[in-house]
């Protein structure tokens, strides 16, 4: 009795060992995103600064070489005056039509999107985020512009979560 309890611990412990792994597949570990400078004067270094920390060596708080920021390109659909009503205004069916089009967009890079992030410079300078599927905003001012860091923890305080589905 006590040995065939073994070889069933022994068995269950192979089992468990060779399954981890593929248990593990397809799990999500950053967020895809898509962003846009809605600034009144587009501010390139902004975007330099986003890119530089997301590239860096040690980045604040992105996974390097995981995830997805889309700033040039965009899903189709998903115009600056989109982004601006449904984040900045609130606007409900905007902010549905947003989400519709984050989750549902597929190409080589990417699986959907979890969310946006919008950089405007009025009343203040700071970054808004939209979370598709919670449908959720946060804003964050940017303390100083020209400080790259200042910039970088901006971004990660409204960084979406991930809502995709592995």
């Amino acid at each position: 009795m006590r040995l065939k309890r073994l070889h069933i611990l022994a068995q269950l412990t192979l089992a468990l060992f060779f399954a981890t792994p593929s248990a593990f597949a397809g799990l999500i570990s950053e967020v895809n995103v898509v962003y846009a400078d809605l600034g009144k004067s587009k501010n390139s270094y902004i975007e330099a600064s986003l890119r530089g920390a997301i590239s860096s060596k040690s980045p604040e708080c992105w996974n390097k070489g995981e995830g997805f920021i889309y700033m040039k390109k965009r899903p189709p659909g998903i115009t600056n005056d989109l982004l601006y009503d449904a984040i900045v205004q609130g606007k409900k069916d905007r902010q549905r039509l947003l989400e519709k089009l984050l989750l549902s967009y597929k190409d080589d890079d990417a699986s959907g999107f979890d969310g946006a992030v919008i950089y405007v410079d009025s009343p203040s300078k700071r970054f808004i985020s939209f979370n598709a599927r919670k449908r959720t905003i946060k804003s964050q001012e940017i303390s100083d512009i020209s400080n790259a860091k200042d910039i970088e923890l901006s971004f990660c305080s409204v960084k979406p979560e991930i809502v995709r589905l592995p």
